[in-house]
């Protein structure tokens, strides 16, 4: 699984996306601890149906939950990617920073 969210990952940073991971990996990128079966991630608005573009260019089945939410599987790894909202996703990923995870 963790191999999976990191080629996710490093999908988005190819790709230029602004996003910021939420949820369970984010906890266990800051080293808490998180019981998690999927990568939920905050993207902007403009990024979203690129990003949804490319998954499907890929393989991945891509279905959305409304005009803010889309599911997927990338590899193992279920994926709910959000977009960011002007409350609390924006400015989650303007203020985002990396960190190193998984190497």
């Amino acid at each position: 699984m963790l191999d999976d969210v990191a080629k996710l990952l490093e999908l988005l940073e190819k790709g230029r996306f602004r996003y910021c991971v939420i949820g369970g990996i984010a906890v266990l990128a800051y080293g808490g601890r998180a019981s998690t079966l999927d990568l939920d991630f905050f993207i902007l608005a403009d990024d979203l149906d690129a990003l949804v573009a490319t998954l499907k260019k890929r393989g991945c089945t891509v279905k959305m939950a409304g005009e803010d939410q889309a599911k997927t599987r990338f590899g193992s790894v279920p994926v709910d990617i959000l977009k960011a909202d002007p409350w609390v996703g924006i400015p989650a990923v303007k203020r985002a920073r990396k960190r190193k995870f998984l190497g």
